[in-house]
Formats: C-alpha cells, sequence, structure tokens
C-alpha cells in the first residue's frame, strides 16, 4: 500500500515536472513572440515569409524542414539576397556556416573560387613547413619578400634573399581563429629548389622580412643576375646556331667535293672503255 503511494507520488511529481517545463518554454515562447511584434510595431513596414534557420547548419548540409521553416520578417530589414523559397536551395549544399536563428542567404551556398597560384616567368614554387615564431610571428604573407635563412645546430647559413612569398596557410579565416602559420610558398631559382628542399629536410628554416630599402635593393640584384644569366643563355645560343651554320657548310662542300669526285670518276671509266674497244679491234684485224 506504501508503495503503491509512493508510485502515485512520483507520477504526481514527473507530471507537474513536465508541466513546468512546458509552460516555461510557452513563456518564454510567448516573450519572444511579444518583443518581435513590439519591434515591427516599432520600425513598421511590410512583413515577408523568409526561410530562417531552425539549428547550427554545417558546410556541405542540405535545407529541408528539419533545420529550416519559414518566418515573418520585416522586408525592409532583410538582406538583399534572401532566400524566400526552400525548394529554391534544398539541392545544393551549404559552403559556410548556417546559425539557428539566422535569415539564410545565397551566399550561403556560394562556392568560393579558387585563385591559380601566380608564378612568375623564370621561377618555381616551392612549398617548405614554418612557424610563426619563425614567420616574423606570422607576420609573413603572400606578396612579401624575405631572406630565408636554414638553421642545424651552431651553423646558420643564408640559402636565398628577396624571395617572394606567393601564399600562406594563414587564411583570413584562419587569422579569425589565431591558428598559427603552417607553410610558406616560395618562388625560387629553378636551381635553388633542391637546395630549399634539402634544407627544410634537416634544418629549420627562419623567414626574414628586411626594411623596404634593402628589399628594392636584393631584387634590383636578382634581376641584374638573372639578366647576366639570359644574356649569357642568348650568347650561348648564338654560338650554337653559329656553329651548327658553320657544320651545315662544311657539309654543303663535302657533298659538292663528292660530286666533282664522282665526275672524275666517270671520265676515266669512260677513257677505259675506249682503250679497252680499240684494243680489241686492233685484235680482231690482226
Amino acid at each position: 500500500m506504501r508503495r503503491k503511494a509512493n508510485l502515485i507520488a512520483g507520477a504526481v511529481c514527473g507530471a507537474l515536472c513536465v508541466s513546468s517545463v512546458l509552460a516555461y518554454g510557452a513563456e518564454v515562447q510567448n516573450s519572444f513572440e511579444k518583443e518581435r511584434a513590439e519591434v515591427l510595431e516599432r520600425y513598421g513596414g511590410e512583413q515577408v515569409e523568409v526561410c530562417v534557420a531552425t539549428e547550427d547548419i554545417e558546410v556541405g548540409d542540405v535545407l529541408g524542414s528539419a533545420n529550416t521553416e519559414k518566418r515573418l520578417w520585416l522586408g525592409e530589414l532583410l538582406p538583399e539576397d534572401a532566400v524566400f523559397s526552400i525548394e529554391d536551395m534544398q539541392s545544393k549544399p551549404v559552403s559556410s556556416p548556417i546559425y539557428q536563428g539566422e535569415v539564410i542567404t545565397e551566399r550561403r551556398f556560394e562556392k568560393s573560387e579558387h585563385v591559380a597560384l601566380q608564378v612568375p616567368d623564370g621561377l618555381c614554387a616551392v612549398s617548405v613547413p614554418a612557424k610563426s615564431v619563425s614567420a616574423v610571428g606570422g607576420s609573413v604573407e603572400a606578396g612579401s619578400y624575405v631572406d630565408m635563412y636554414a638553421v642545424s645546430g651552431a651553423a646558420t647559413d643564408c640559402i636565398a634573399s628577396g624571395v617572394l612569398v606567393l601564399s600562406t596557410s594563414s587564411t583570413e579565416e584562419q587569422s579569425k581563429s589565431d591558428e598559427d602559420i603552417a607553410w610558406v610558398t616560395l618562388a625560387v631559382e629553378p636551381d635553388l629548389v633542391k637546395e630549399v628542399i634539402t634544407a627544410a629536410q634537416k634544418s629549420e628554416l627562419y623567414f626574414v622580412l628586411p626594411a623596404d630599402d634593402e628589399v628594392g635593393a636584393n631584387r634590383a640584384e636578382t634581376d641584374d643576375e638573372r639578366v647576366k644569366t639570359d644574356g649569357e643563355q642568348v650568347g650561348a645560343d648564338a654560338d650554337r646556331s653559329e656553329a651548327d651554320s658553320e657544320q651545315s657548310e662544311s657539309s654543303v662542300e663535302r657533298s659538292e667535293s663528292g660530286v666533282d669526285q664522282s665526275g672524275s670518276d666517270g671520265g676515266e671509266t669512260k677513257t677505259g672503255a675506249g682503250h679497252t674497244e680499240e684494243k680489241t679491234t686492233e685484235d680482231g684485224e690482226q
């Protein structure tokens, strides 16, 4: 009997708890609707139905009745690219996170265009590991010109100066979350690629940001060396072309000499045939 009374008391308490929770939820909802109605009344304007996220939507998810619903919203406060119909975006995956209570916009479905890496002519792009502490506290970014040092034990060597940074792992989204830099992509001379990769494997690389005037001087020196190298290459190509021309002329002369020699051999053959004919005639007369 006592056990039955305890069960009844527990059931009553449970029902009271559930009703209290439901009543609290209804009160919160009513309070929200009341505040929203006050805002709409304060600002006025036309109200339209728009798609709103009922929960957080992750990248790659699609819209549906489980995570989206239509709500009345003040038209003047809506974004220009607000989504008014779930069916318009139902088959498209979300490209950036959508948070609960947010008006869904078309920009959340736009795919970011991948920009191809622009490598300057005559250079090669190579990526090496990096840390924020070795990349001037993470200040190294695309477009910077750095001096690169390799540190191994007690030895420190300068591998290259005035090297252009093409890209880094530090994107805008990562910088907002304070993530450290993890790699750096550099534009280096072709003959330095092997040395840079070897240094990255066997030692730790440090990237130094020189002053602007030093960067200009290093770039000018690098350009002069490149022009000098290109000039030497052009001269070597010219010498090679001249040698090929001389070789061609020599081949032509040898061909002409061969033709003359063939003519002489033909004349001698003809004379020998005449002598043979005369000799045959004399033998016949005898």
